[in-house]
């Protein structure tokens, strides 16, 4: 084995052995490839009422028959512009 060869073997292992020992960067982990969107009913609302159809939104979603933002005008605060 020449000298020349002996030295690039022995840097090429320096160089692996190197790279070994040094810390890697932690890999993320991988995310799921399932998305699951819900199918929250979408009704219109007015500004003032954008809380009662927000409300009225999530009671459908969990089954309330006959709920509309309208339901929640007794809530509004004139004053705050909405409920």
């Amino acid at each position: 084995m020449t000298r020349h060869r002996a030295r690039v073997i022995a840097a090429a292992v320096v160089l692996v052995m190197t790279a070994a020992a040094a810390p890697g960067a932690e890999q993320a982990p991988t995310p799921s490839t399932t998305i699951s969107f819900l199918d929250v009913p979408y009704l219109p609302q007015t500004e003032a009422l954008c809380g009662g159809a927000a409300a009225a939104m999530v009671m459908r979603y969990w089954g309330a028959a006959g709920v509309h933002p309208e339901t929640f005008s007794a809530l509004v605060d004139t004053k705050a512009g909405g409920i």
